[in-house]
């Protein structure tokens, strides 16, 4: 099926969902580099479709090892690829919107296209990476978060890897993490780099079991920011309302760029500690917006400007650097 696949994209053709899904059954298992490569590539060129993207991750979800999460859970995640390289924004985040009541399903790796990845500013806080599912649970339950990292839930991905690291580009592969949460997350936060995967996630989204997602686009960040208006997309019931956020009508003062820029884990885990112990700055701000839609996604407040309110609140009693705590005595 893969190389019928291939000479369908080869005329810049769309697969069914059901070819889609029976060329990513091949795709997983084959030794052909060079046809995997093919289908990868031309996949990119052409520009995935919904269907074919629904159909590779049926195919991804039935290989990962599954985790059950009894209650609503939530992921704030980012797709990468924007070459910003901030410090940990979305992994800050979840940790404080944990600390605010909301059930966290943390789901990340390494880092790909930056320096520091979510896996590694944890790492560096001393959690393990490779905790059991136990482990993960108690987390979880004591403390609203627990960890998921990608590699030990998606053991199938190993078997494209050199492909995609030969190929050297982004596929299909580079956005598919976020909805491949091993938790099944119900609630959704995700950042992604540009407004086309914006709106193809988006009709993704549409097709599949969640309760509510915000996808988010931050003037070519994948997070909300205060340095700029950050153009959303709504999925709820199937359906898809478009958003804008503006920080400075939620009473944030305009930053740059540079404000958000991160380093190695070791320089982003101090900075997410300086957050937590109530130093206020513009990286600090953008942590606080970022977990104060998850609080309101995950439906604590109604509003966003009272999410705000309550972050900020979790901050000054000190909820924020119990939670982290919690999370490295769970998870270590």
């Amino acid at each position: 099926m893969l190389q019928q696949a291939v000479k369908k994209l080869l005329y810049q053709e769309n697969l069914t969902l059901t070819e889609s899904y029976h060329a990513a059954k091949e795709l997983f298992i084959t030794d052909n580099i060079a046809l995997s490569a093919a289908f990868l590539s031309l996949l990119a060129a052409k520009g995935e479709s919904v269907d074919e993207f629904l159909g590779i991750i049926q195919v991804a979800k039935e290989q990962q090892a599954p985790i059950t999460v009894t209650q609503p859970a939530l992921d704030i995640v980012g797709t990468g690829g924007d070459g910003a390289n901030t410090v940990n924004i979305s992994t800050a985040a979840a940790i404080l919107a944990a600390s605010c009541g909301v059930k966290v399903v943390k789901h990340g790796n390494r880092a790909s296209t930056s320096a520091c990845g979510s896996a590694d500013v944890l790492e560096a806080f001393g959690i393990n990476l490779y905790a059991d599912e136990a482990k993960i649970q108690s987390a979880l339950a004591k403390h609203n978060i627990g960890f998921f990292f990608a590699q030990m839930f998606h053991p199938s991905f190993a078997h494209i890897k050199s492909t995609r690291k030969a190929l050297g580009i982004p596929t299909c592969f580079n956005l598919m993490g976020p909805l491949l949460n091993p938790a099944q997350a119900d609630y959704l936060i995700i950042g992604v780099a540009n407004k086309e995967c914006l709106v193809l996630l988006a009709n993704v989204l549409a097709k599949m079991s969640i309760k509510k997602a915000l996808l988010v686009c931050g003037d070519g960040v994948d997070e909300l920011t205060t340095h700029a208006v950050t153009e959303c997309l709504e999925v709820m019931n199937g359906k898809i309302q478009e958003k804008v956020i503006n920080p400075e009508e939620l009473g944030f003062k305009k930053c740059q760029l540079n404000d958000l820029a991160g380093g190695d884990k070791n320089f982003n885990s101090r900075k997410i500690l300086d957050i937590f112990e109530g130093q206020q700055s513009p990286l600090a701000d953008t942590v606080i917006l970022n977990a104060a839609a998850a609080v309101e996604v995950y439906g604590i407040t109604n509003s966003l400007s009272l999410a705000i309110d309550l972050v900020r609140e979790s901050i000054a009693e000190g909820k924020a650097l119990t939670t982290l705590a919690g999370l490295i005595q769970e998870q270590s």
